[in-house]
């Protein structure tokens, strides 16, 4: 019984091991009974441009199979012309056809017709998922993190770090391709391509709108996606007088929602010269658009994103504490990032925040400085140096130290400063640590005195 006893426990960490192994190995997929693959992206716009690498990674995977997009009707129009995309599914909550059970079970119905093999769910939400589950898709890739979707999920899908704010989301879509045997090359873009007559649209609209022949256009995006806040419009005024006080442009907003509208209004009441306004305008026109453009001014938004996949050159701004360049910052096209917010005593994040603390830093005089660069040809390019660039504008660094190690913190604390990277110190033991952490937004802790706090 003892010697039974005493092998068990000897064996018990390699017993562990190999359990724990077969939980986190992902398994490649058998690809000769995959024929029809669903994509789930039904959610917002920029989300949609990020996973667009990596559906067209899994085209170029399979060049043969049937590829078809769960896709929101306002996606649906954004990727309707892409000519790698087979077949494209309206999904019926987010159009509003689902108003009771019945609907749902059509719904379903519908789906099991399709005879799809996997369904790739970049968008992991619960009432989704489990609805392709109930069209009898027998194959499942997806997010194996969230505990109510493991039953789903738990073979071929990828433990994924949802809010792990060092890896862009880009990267993150490709994490989920692993049982497919797909990675992430360096040179992957978003390379999304508009039509001719996208631009003949465009360019009718623009040349309305005031559009000069030879000068170059700055597009303003003036609104912002979920989750994240724009900067105040008479900012914006201010940045459209200080670049045309260094150079001949044109500049076009384009206004959406109603709150985009009412910002678009209160910019025209601050700036002094003309701006092309663009307010009603179709997906294909507005795609069209910012073709046009040669250089565009925006906060993390739906256009945003599309700008960066027409490789039109970026000042990406990023206000709030919450939304990282790591995470966030344009994709593999020239770009600057203007990104002040590090000291606010306020939590983050706060929807629909009253405060301003977080713009009220940024400088219109550099907004204008970065996109004069920009028209020049400037702008951080290469993979490394965006990933370096990105780091610095994201990570916040807090410095920990005692009597003992002060001279090496402050040593450390220089070098840090002097390659950009933002960072504060304090004593090990001060009471207000708590408060330095939201106030300066910090993101990384190094204790330099080796005790534990």
């Amino acid at each position: 019984m003892k010697r039974g006893y005493t092998y068990v426990c000897c064996k018990l960490p390699a017993l562990i091991a190999t359990v724990i192994a077969s939980v986190l190995m992902t398994r490649l997929l058998p690809f000769d009974r995959i024929k029809k693959i669903l994509i789930v992206r039904p959610d917002a716009l920029g989300d949609m441009m990020l996973t667009l690498p990596a559906i067209r990674a899994i085209r170029d995977r399979f060049p043969d199979r049937h590829i078809a997009v769960l896709a929101s009707p306002y996606n649906a129009q954004l990727i309707r012309h892409l000519d790698w995309i087979d077949e494209i599914i309206l999904d019926w909550k987010r159009a509003g056809k689902i108003k009771g059970w019945r609907d749902r079970l059509h719904y379903i119905r519908e789906l099991r017709l399709q005879k799809f093999d996997l369904a790739v769910h970049f968008y992991s939400e619960t009432d989704t998922v489990w609805t392709m589950v109930a069209a009898g898709i027998p194959y499942h890739i997806g997010d194996k993190a969230k505990i109510g979707l493991w039953p789903v999920f738990r073979k071929y899908g990828s433990f994924l770090k949802t809010f792990d704010q060092t890896m862009h989301v880009v990267a993150y879509n490709f994490q989920l391709l692993k049982s497919l045997g797909i990675e992430l090359n360096s040179d992957v873009k978003l390379n999304f391509q508009v039509t001719d007559e996208m631009k003949r649209q465009a360019s009718t609209l623009l040349k309305a709108g005031g559009r000069r022949e030879g000068v170059p256009l700055v597009g303003i995006q003036i609104g912002v996606g979920a989750g994240n806040r724009p900067i105040e419009p008479e900012k914006y005024a201010q940045f459209i007088d200080e670049l045309r006080r260094i150079r001949d442009v044109d500049v076009c907003m384009t206004a959406f929602s109603d709150k985009e509208k009412a910002f678009k209004d209160r910019v025209l009441a601050a700036v002094k010269s003309p701006v092309i306004v663009l307010e009603k305008t179709t997906m294909d026109q507005l795609l069209g658009v910012i073709s046009s453009y040669d250089c565009f001014v925006s906060v993390d938004t739906g256009p945003f994103h599309i700008a960066a996949s027409l490789q039109v050159p970026l000042l990406a701004i990023f206000p709030s504490k919450k939304v990282k360049p790591t995470r966030w910052a344009p994709w593999r096209v020239p770009h600057f990032i203007i990104r002040e917010s590090r000291v606010c005593p306020h939590f983050c994040p706060h929807e629909g925040c009253p405060l301003t603390v977080c713009s009220d830093a940024i400088s219109t005089v550099e907004m204008a400085a970065q996109v004069h660069r920009l028209l020049n040809g400037e702008g951080v390019v290469s993979p490394e140096d965006q990933t370096q660039y990105w780091f610095k504008k994201s990570m916040n660094i807090l410095i920990l130290d005692d009597e003992s190690t002060r001279d090496a913190a402050a040593h450390f604390s220089a070098h840090l400063k002097r390659i950009g990277i933002y960072c504060v110190r304090c004593p090990v033991d001060d009471p207000t640590i708590p408060d330095r952490l939201i106030e300066h937004d910090i993101t990384i802790i190094h204790n330099w005195t080796g005790r534990r706090k």
